[in-house]
């Protein structure tokens, strides 16, 4: 299993808010690898989650979920993100689904129709709980 956290920057003498939850959970299972992302992916996580999908897309997995479950928040960059994932999927093997999320982030792939493009899945997984 792997985790990938961001982590604040600061110098002294500078005040600094404290960080904004996001994490990255990936685990190989099986034929199935999950990636579980947390917290809030805005522009700057972007490169932590292409990163894990790019992990992901080198596996011999036959099946990969980005579970959205625990996102609270996501921007167009996030979007962006996983709708380059989809259309990678789509050419090598179409081994990408997607959780819908819950909340905001449900209603953003809803505002933005990808909830008609992108590959749901309705039950998340999470690591250890591959179905």
């Amino acid at each position: 299993m792997h985790t990938t956290q961001a982590s604040p920057i600061g110098s002294i003498g500078q005040t600094v808010c404290p960080p904004t939850l996001f994490a990255i959970t990936s685990a190989e299972e099986g034929d199935a690898y999950v990636i579980c992302i947390e917290g809030e992916c805005d522009l700057s996580k972007c490169p932590h989650l292409e990163h894990a999908l790019r992990k992901a897309e080198a596996s011999r997995a036959i099946r990969i979920l980005v579970d959205l479950e625990k996102l609270t928040f996501i921007d167009a960059a996030g979007l962006s993100v996983l709708v380059m994932a989809w259309r990678r999927s789509v050419s090598n093997g179409d081994r990408l689904r997607v959780t819908p999320g819950r909340g905001d982030v449900a209603n953003l792939f809803d505002l933005t129709a990808l909830d008609t493009v992108l590959p749901f899945e309705v039950n998340g997984c999470t690591p250890g709980m591959i179905k």
